[in-house]
């Protein structure tokens, strides 16, 4: 069974890049990738420029592409998916209708 997860970054006008990620969303998986190895904000910008993946472990994209969404476009996602957005110099992960510092 999948774990799914929208990953954004915020870009200056408020608008939100962002991927889509079909396994492994929950915190411990693509939540701990996210800390380890895309902790700055020039990695974090990049991946979430780029495909959507089949998972943070393998990197395998798939054919399409990234989004922009508008923070209510991002935060619909909540229902079906774990989100996690760079905001603040810092990954953000969105729990009980609230983002909170990974």
């Amino acid at each position: 069974m999948s774990s799914r997860a929208i990953i954004g970054y915020e870009n200056p006008d408020g608008k939100i890049q962002s991927i889509y990620v079909h396994y492994d969303g929950y915190p411990e998986g693509a939540g701990e990738i996210l800390k380890e190895k895309f902790n700055t904000e020039t990695k974090a910008k990049e991946l979430t420029a780029d495909s959507d993946l089949r998972s943070l472990h393998c990197m395998e994209q798939y054919e399409s592409k990234s989004e922009i969404l508008d923070g209510q476009e991002f935060l619909d996602w909540s229902h079906t998916a774990f989100l996690y957005l760079w905001k603040s110099n810092k990954w953000n992960f969105f729990d009980r209708n609230q983002f909170i510092s990974l």
